[in-house]
């Protein structure tokens, strides 16, 4: 019973990786710009989220696969957002 279970499990792991597609720029800045909006209000002077402007965005590789993107704020601060989706 153990195995059996274990094989089935094994094969929706397999598949489900299969299916992961690529995040683009435009989705990981928005992904970028709530999480730099959402930690300054708790952390920082809060600030309003229209005026929180990108400054650069980079997209990381390995081996020619997208790793991560890396978006920098003007004012200070970066996000990194997974360009991978699970």
């Amino acid at each position: 019973m153990k195995a059996k279970t274990f094989f089935v499990l094994s094969l929706v792991f397999a598949f489900s990786s299969a299916f992961c597609g690529n995040v683009n720029k435009k989705t990981a800045e928005i992904v970028a710009k709530n999480c730099y909006f959402q930690q300054m209000n708790l952390f920082e002077a809060p600030v309003d989220y229209n005026n929180i402007e990108i400054e650069s965005t980079t997209l990381k590789e390995q081996n020619g696969t997208p790793i991560m993107y890396v978006v920098e704020f003007v004012g200070g601060g970066y996000v990194l957002v997974s360009a991978q989706e699970s």
